[in-house]
């Protein structure tokens, strides 16, 4: 696992897992041992990725969101594979106006009390071993949808016909609005436009047609 100088340089070879070695100094005299010390060194292997962890679900190169209104704070855990690879993972932020990070603790920045800057960060975890092995995830830092409502004006519509249909968020308006609209049953009798606009097909008989609004 390593070698040894006679002047006592000491030089690691890779490891693919955790190696434990003990390593003697002796002082001499006159061609004879008088005392020895015996140190214990660990080698550990290069870390050869990173895992960033939000719960249990593993998050690399996703966004996961930071709701004000819930909590003050993100908590993410760093992992690095092999897993008995040096421990030690360097946390950044890419813009601390808007959320900083320590040991995997994302906080939002206040700007004034009750008040945060909305946006999103970039945050990076590297192994501290030197391997230069790092993961990132985005943090959206802001208001999400607490409610979502679908308005018509009619709650039937005729063959060939269309309507508008609007939404509301309710009380408290989410940081980032708009919704993304959809047919979740009956997409052969009509159709939908990205703003909400329903037409119906030609039909021969009543159908029925489920629309669904998802907030983005």
């Amino acid at each position: 696992y390593a070698s040894l100088s006679t002047s006592g340089k000491l030089a690691a070879k890779k490891v693919s897992e955790r190696a434990d070695l003990h390593v003697r100094a002796m002082a001499m005299v006159n061609g004879c041992p008088v005392n020895a010390i015996i140190y214990k060194v660990t080698i550990y292997p290069a870390a050869t990725y990173v895992d960033i962890l939000q719960g249990k679900s593993v998050v690399n190169g996703k966004t996961v969101y930071l709701d004000v209104t819930d909590s003050d704070q993100l908590e993410l855990t760093g992992q690095l594979h092999p897993t008995d690879a040096k421990e030690g993972i360097d946390w950044k932020s890419s813009n601390e106006k808007i959320a900083t990070v320590k040991d995997g603790v994302v906080k939002p920045v206040y700007v004034e009390e009750n008040k945060v800057r909305t946006g999103t960060v970039t945050i990076t975890a590297t192994a501290q071993d030197g391997s230069k092995k790092k993961a990132t995830v985005k943090v959206e830092v802001g208001i999400l949808t607490k409610e979502l409502n679908i308005q018509a004006p009619e709650a039937t519509l005729a063959s060939g016909k269309s309507m508008q249909l609007t939404y509301d968020t309710g009380k408290i308006k989410p940081t980032v609005d708009g919704v993304t609209w959809s047919i979740l049953e009956g997409a052969d009798y009509a159709k939908i436009t990205a703003a909400g606009k329903l037409t119906a097909k030609t039909v021969t008989a009543p159908q029925k047609v489920v629309i669904m609004a998802t907030s983005k």
